[in-house]
């Protein structure tokens, strides 16, 4: 599994895929740097952090990620099922025609060893 498997992406105004938790977590960087400078007291900052909101929205995140990662098992699952029954039906249709074969070449007297 890649990084990009446990990402929530999010479809912005303007189209763009956004990964949501490095929204937030860019969101929270820049508010440090403001902090950093005097402009946000200290325990504003921390809020951010510690708020029942962004602990619901973290784990809304999660939830999010584990979703996409079960669809792309689905997926994988349902492409891995494809093709066996495409292999099934393949060896099926070479099974038929063996069978076809052999009727034709008992039909008519050749033997099996007979190069043509």
């Amino acid at each position: 599994m890649g990084e990009d498997d446990e990402k929530c992406y999010y479809k912005g105004e303007l189209g763009d895929d956004l990964d949501m938790k490095k929204v937030l977590e860019d969101f929270i960087e820049r508010e440090r740097k403001l902090q950093q400078v005097g402009d946000v007291p200290n325990h504003q900052v921390h809020a951010l952090q510690d708020t029942p909101s962004s602990k619901i929205r973290e784990l809304e995140l999660q939830l999010s990620a584990a979703n996409e990662k079960i669809k792309m098992f689905e997926l994988r699952i349902s492409v891995a099922d494809e093709e066996k029954e495409q292999e099934k039906r393949i060896n099926q249709e070479l099974q038929h025609r063996l069978t076809e074969g052999d009727n034709l070449r008992k039909k008519h007297y050749i033997p099996s060893n007979h190069i043509f």
